[in-house]
């Protein structure tokens, strides 16, 4: 038996309604959000979808201002400034790439694998005026591993706010 028939046999019996093996966690990923759970995060997270710093809201903050916190710290903490350049992983909408340039002048990058996402974000870098140094791109399933378009050393950091 190949190690080909093994793997689809193991792949089967755990997985009886698993697509083949096209069907990547990536591919899953960027269908969620393309088929309207970006749509749910927009309405309800605004542009920026990750957690905040919780002492911000325990104090009586609110989300926006505990996620804008969360950016501070994570530009305090890392040095990020005027002339760095970031790659931000997971973009989404853009809104902490684009809210991290406005708070420190670097030049982010954000990478997804939903164009939707991706034309999101572009228009939201556009209305705020920092489409001249917050770029999305959106790559392939499997182009994240490497991002070959990049040299080493292209970036001075990179984040992923969760």
């Amino acid at each position: 038996m190949t190690l080909n028939v093994l793997e689809r046999m193991v792949r089967d019996y755990y997985h009886p309604n698993a697509a083949a093996p096209a069907e990547t966690q990536e591919r899953k990923v960027r269908d969620y959000y393309d088929q309207g759970a970006a749509e749910a995060f927009a309405l309800h997270m605004g542009p920026m979808w990750f957690h905040g710093a919780w002492k911000v809201e325990k104090a009586g903050g609110t989300a926006l201002e505990a996620r804008h916190a969360m950016l501070r710290r994570i530009a305090d903490r890392t040095g990020i400034g005027p002339g760095s350049r970031v790659l931000e992983f997971g973009s989404g909408v853009g809104g902490a790439a684009v809210a991290l340039a406005l708070m420190t002048g670097a030049t982010i990058v954000g990478v997804s694998n939903s164009e939707w996402l991706s034309e999101r974000a572009r228009r939201l870098a556009h209305e705020q005026g920092v489409a001249d140094r917050v770029t999305f791109l959106t790559v392939g399933d499997h182009d994240y591993k490497q991002l070959a378009a990049f040299q080493d050393g292209a970036f001075e950091g990179a984040f992923l706010p969760e």
